[in-house]
């Protein structure tokens, strides 16, 4: 799993932040106290009390402070007071959660050694070990298909795509495709992804209970992309101002354009390299310019370059017209 995505899983609800990082998160008893209830969650069901597939929409899910006990099959078989400790722990009202001392003497870790069905495994143990595994494996996956996705597509392509998708569900799909449909989906958007998660998409397709949400996996890729458009335009305004200036004179734009022309329109398209978007009509550029201008510029170019090169894709019988182009036999993978 991702290191990154994984301590997020554990993040108490006060600890959500503007920031990226669970580093900066304020650890307080309190916090660690919601942390044990979700580890013990996780322990006696085999899943995440709270999951998403991007740190963004996670973080969004916890600060709500909800989850519940479901499926109904996989917590029918754990004690009442196994299910007491979880939720005395898991409180979002900080104040209402118990210290440490008080966790312990929960009667869940009090056991009689004479109470024989409380001593007794889990009768899902086993089912619960193969679970731990495959979200394991099943959280990388989605953090790497993300990822693939995010880098094929820009962000105003990202709705064509969502759109596309979204046809490909069937009446009552709540949002949420198989995973055969959605391999079928990325085939017709053309979107190649590397051999090894090909592999793994293959592999998990024939298992229909699999199913990914189109909505989460659009807004995690979005989330991504955007985190690339930014790391891809500091990288070159960083060599020019190594101490992190906020803004740069003309020559130092120039010398931008100059030196990472390939890496702005491999980025942002074909055009975001030209004076007239970074600097302005007739290619004027101003005196100075703030990170947060040039980045709204090229972002802007990036979406009005996908307008214009919207095509019907070779094969495609619906009503929308895609900016991504679909090739006409969906055999790849």
């Amino acid at each position: 799993m991702s290191p990154v995505l994984q301590s997020y899983h554990c993040l108490a609800p006060e600890q959500i932040t503007t920031s990226v990082s669970p580093r900066s998160a304020l650890a307080e008893p309190a916090s660690d106290m919601w942390a044990a209830g979700v580890i013990a969650f996780v322990l006696l069901s085999g899943q995440w009390p709270v999951d998403a597939d991007s740190p963004q929409l996670l973080q969004k899910k916890i600060k709500t402070g909800l989850w519940a006990f479901i499926p109904s099959d996989v917590w029918g078989g754990v004690s009442e007071r196994a299910k007491s400790f979880l939720t005395t722990l898991m409180v979002a009202n900080v104040a209402k959660r118990p210290a440490a001392t008080q966790a312990l003497s929960h009667p869940f870790l009090k056991l009689d050694a004479l109470d024989k069905n409380a001593l007794k495994p889990l009768a899902r143990s086993k089912d619960i070990c193969r679970s731990l595994r495959r979200i394991s494996g099943w959280q990388a996956f989605k953090v790497e298909l993300v990822h693939a996705i995010a880098t094929h597509l820009s962000t105003a392509q990202l709705t064509d795509f969502q759109r596309h998708m979204c046809s490909l569900e069937q009446a009552g799909g709540k949002g949420s495709l198989q995973l055969s449909a959605f391999r079928r989906g990325l085939v017709q958007a053309g979107i190649q992804l590397p051999g090894r998660l090909a592999e793994s998409l293959l592999e998990m397709a024939s298992d229909d209970a699999r199913t990914l949400s189109v909505q989460e996996v659009v807004d995690a890729a979005a989330e991504r992309r955007q985190g690339l458009e930014e790391t891809a335009l500091w990288s070159l305004w960083s060599l020019l101002s190594p101490e992190g200036a906020a803004t740069l004179r003309r020559a130092e734009l120039l010398q931008l354009v100059d030196r990472g022309g390939g890496l702005l329109r491999q980025v942002f398209g074909p055009k975001a390299s030209e004076l007239d978007v970074v600097g302005g009509r007739g290619g004027e550029m101003p005196e100075f310019m703030k990170y947060e201008d040039l980045l709204a510029r090229l972002r802007a170019c990036a979406q009005d370059g996908v307008r214009s090169q919207g095509v019907r894709p070779a094969g495609w019988r619906g009503s929308l017209d895609l900016s991504i182009r679909l090739p006409p036999t969906p055999d790849a993978y």
